[in-house]
């Protein structure tokens, strides 16, 4: 469904599903989302994304542990 977001009527829309797809490359990897969302989309949009994924550095780590994790610490 993402795909389809990229090509909504409203500029928010559009924002905020470029902004989920970054999020999820952080978090999944950039090749994975890649082969999945890129050719469903449009080539414009394709490029503003490519711009947009040279800024993605890293990995995301959870900021919160989940209770057993937290059982296991001192």
């Amino acid at each position: 469904m993402l795909p389809e977001l990229f090509d909504h009527q409203d500029q928010n829309v559009r924002a905020s599903s470029k902004g989920l797809t970054l999020e999820l490359c952080r978090w999944i990897g950039k090749d994975p989302v890649k082969s999945i969302l890129f050719e469903k989309m449009r080539d414009t949009m394709k490029k503003e994304l490519e711009a947009e994924l040279v800024n993605v550095t890293g990995a995301a780590r959870p900021c919160r542990k989940i209770r057993s994790e937290q059982d296991k610490e001192p």
